[in-house]
């Protein structure tokens, strides 16, 4: 079967505005462009479901001859400066009939649309398709992740995480600080280009996540982070702007914007977690992200400061122009905003301690082995704290219950505050920086997290990395604030939220041939739906 590959002009295009793609073949035979909308998950792999929308071509790809020699589709450098093929225009403008909603679009040679996604790597490319006017029946935004699929991404030797040599031997020295848009696969393939890995790909976060929004019916706008960051997505046309998934890599401009909009009235809904991380910033053409982060392992937690505020060497050569900080520097966002993350998010990663900024707090609890072979994250919930409140409504709970833990809800990284124990009850210390007004509404319990030995498990892919990978545990806070003037806070900081929303395999069974299916969490559907109707009642909820 021929093998086309490639990826849309723009990751995100708003209606009215030009559709166009890069293609790429050794093939000489005719090549289409398949347009479909994802409407959710074919199975419980979180394949994406497809609605046909339009077929273009016969189009004209950039043509490599049959026989090379072994010379690649693309430059070796196109994991930071794009694969440079040829555009091909397919529309002067996106109808206003395509919904706002991700897209894919699949490059192939078929008679007819096959109605399927390829499960050959970079023969179809996401893009989102942005309202391109104000639409009433809409009040909810959804942020999607783009700048952390294109931070996981390998298409040949690099990402922001981890650099392939020649003879493939995989080094975090050799990692990029600049990742392109423009390649093949961005959000489908696995992240890292871990194949052995359990791990779905980037964008099954949001595959689930609109599967679970067709059934219940609720309208939804999509943008990137990075529509916000740019002004492509006017959040004053919306009540409520939500993020899912593992929403890491922000620009300084997207973190202002989504507080200004909180302080004006907007509401904040999280159902992510590792909320905000990494600080990047976008090229001035759009077709890349630069993230220059510390020198040190990026796995096991070198690359940023230790209890004693030391950390690694700061790569940014914006730190060699400016005797300053400022938000436009990447890194971690925790170290260039004094505060982190936590007047946005409500939560925390890393933070310091007000008034004892040498102490650095780790917030939630993350396990990373099990993207390595090792042994199967724990079965993990919430346990309520407060089941009188309003996001519980519709549920026979009390105090002290616990839920997704069978679902294995908490992982593979989740945010937190501090928390202590006052008369057998979780509650908030407030000496992190929390939110004065925070409701502590459930909590999980990661502290033993920290306390694994690894050490046996193999295998080891780099020097150094048979360490223990899955060290950071503390407590995940699932909370809520609201303030007169502000718009509503509701964090569920877990990266896996909404994969308690649809039946899905388990991702974290490393040593099982037929992983078990985890079921759907009837109260994180009970209280995504309490949580997203409220959007609609601006004021109504206390």
């Amino acid at each position: 079967m021929p093998y086309f590959t490639g990826y849309m002009t723009a990751i995100s295009v708003s209606q009215g505005e030009a559709l166009s793609a890069h293609v790429a073949t050794r093939s000489n035979e005719d090549c289409f462009v398949d347009i479909y909308r994802v409407t959710g998950c074919e199975d419980a792999h979180l394949f994406p479901k497809l609605s046909f929308v339009r077929r273009f071509g016969r189009i004209q790809p950039h043509r490599l001859p049959p026989s090379a020699g072994g010379r690649r589709l693309s430059s070796g450098d196109a994991d930071s400066e794009g694969c440079r093929w040829p555009k091909i225009d397919l529309l002067e403008e996106v109808p206003i009939d395509w919904p706002s909603g991700v897209y894919l679009a699949q490059f192939c040679s078929a008679a007819e649309p096959r109605a399927r996604a390829s499960d050959r790597a970079g023969e179809d490319a996401l893009f989102i398709v942005r309202s391109g006017a104000d639409r009433p029946e809409s009040r909810i935004l959804c942020q999607v992740n783009v700048a952390t699929w294109a931070a996981y991404h390998i298409w040949h030797n690099r990402s922001l995480y981890v650099g392939r040599t020649g003879d493939g031997q995989r080094f975090d020295d050799l990692r990029g600080s600049k990742a392109s848009f423009h390649r093949p696969g961005i959000g489908l393939c696995y992240p890292n280009e871990a194949i052995l890995s359990p791990m779905p790909p980037k964008a099954a976060y949001i595959f689930a996540f609109i599967d679970w929004l067709e059934r219940e019916r609720i309208s939804v706008d999509f943008c990137s982070g990075l529509d916000i960051s740019a002004g492509g997505a006017n959040l004053a046309n919306y009540d409520a702007l939500v993020t899912i998934g593992h929403d890491e890599y922000w620009t300084a401009d997207q973190l202002d914007a989504v507080r200004d909009f909180r302080n004006s009235g907007g509401h904040m809904i999280f159902f992510g977690g590792n909320l905000a991380f990494e600080l990047v910033r976008e090229t001035s053409d759009g077709s890349a992200i630069e993230c220059y982060k510390e020198s040190g392992d990026s796995y096991s937690g070198d690359s940023h400061d230790d209890e004693r505020g030391e950390g690694g060497e700061l790569l940014d050569p914006l730190l060699t122009a400016s005797a300053t900080l400022d938000a436009r520097l990447t890194g971690p966002t925790w170290r260039v905003r004094h505060e982190s993350t936590t007047p946005t998010t409500g939560v925390y990663n890393i933070t310091r301690r007000p008034g004892a900024p040498g102490e650095v707090l780790i917030g939630g609890a993350m396990w990373w082995w099990e993207m390595f072979g090792g042994p199967s994250r724990p079965q993990c919930g919430f346990t309520i704290c407060d089941p009188d409140h309003w996001v519980f409504e519709g549920l026979e709970i009390n105090q002290g219950d616990t839920f997704g833990a069978e679902t294995k809800l908490i992982g593979h990284e989740a945010d937190g505050l501090e928390v202590e124990i006052r008369d057998a009850r979780p509650q908030l210390t407030f000496a992190d920086g929390a939110l004065p007004g925070t409701r502590l509404l459930a909590v999980a319990d990661g502290r033993k997290w920290g306390e694994w030995d690894f050490t046996a498990w193999p295998p080891t892919f780099s020097p150094g990395q048979q360490q223990t990978l899955g060290t950071y545990g503390g407590y995940v806070t699932m909370v809520y604030h609201e303030e007169p003037g502000k718009g509503m806070l509701f964090s569920a900081p877990t990266t896996d939220w909404v994969f308690g929303l649809v039946p899905s395999i388990d991702w974290t069974a490393t040593r099982s041939l037929e992983p078990p299916l985890l079921p759907t969490d009837p109260v994180v559907e009970q209280v995504t739906r309490n949580v997203l109707h409220a959007c609609h009642k601006r004021g109504e909820r206390k």
